[in-house]
């Protein structure tokens, strides 16, 4: 995920999760030492909410160019989880 995703997506989040964080650097399964930024939360509704609000903010934002826009709901579709004990990482 590009950090300035996950930026705004904790800035989203923590109106619902306040344990959201971003995880740089983080190797998930099958990813081989490669590293991408995460975010860690504690609750999957929380984490919806969260993307659905930021897709109605591009949304918004995105009135003449929908490039944004599809760009990121391209990136959402790609995302991956993982669990982290009592929390979990989506990169």
């Amino acid at each position: 995920m590009k950090k300035e995703l996950a930026e705004r997506i904790v800035e989203i989040l923590r109106e619902f999760d306040d344990r959201a964080e971003i995880y740089e650097d983080y190797s998930g399964r099958g990813m081989f030492g490669r590293t991408t930024t995460g975010v860690v939360f504690s609750n999957y509704t929380a984490l919806m909410q969260a993307l659905y609000c930021l897709g109605h903010d591009i949304a918004e934002e995105c009135v003449d160019d929908d490039t944004e826009y599809y760009d990121t709901l391209a990136e959402i579709g790609k995302f991956r989880f993982d669990n982290l004990g009592l929390d979990y990482i989506v990169y």
